[in-house]
């Protein structure tokens, strides 16, 4: 997890996937890249209703790390 330029990007090296969420505009932006196409829908979907439910981007940002954890 890296939190750069105010924006939060989270790399899954084992999943080999890439998660981003920023907040521009007064909104937030987020997406992410990786092989498991359905994946990373679920985990941007997941993401994406966390942050409408007021979770904060560093409460995602734990969420993306616990995801990865429980499939180690």
């Amino acid at each position: 997890m890296a939190l750069k330029d105010g924006f939060y990007v989270y790399a899954d090296l084992t999943g080999k996937s890439i998660y981003y969420i920023d907040f521009i505009n007064d909104k937030y932006q987020t997406w992410g890249y990786g092989p498991d196409s359905g994946q990373v829908s679920k985990r941007v979907t997941a993401m994406i209703k966390m942050l409408e439910n007021h979770a904060t981007q560093k409460d995602v940002m734990q969420f993306l790390i616990d995801q990865t954890l429980e499939k180690e």
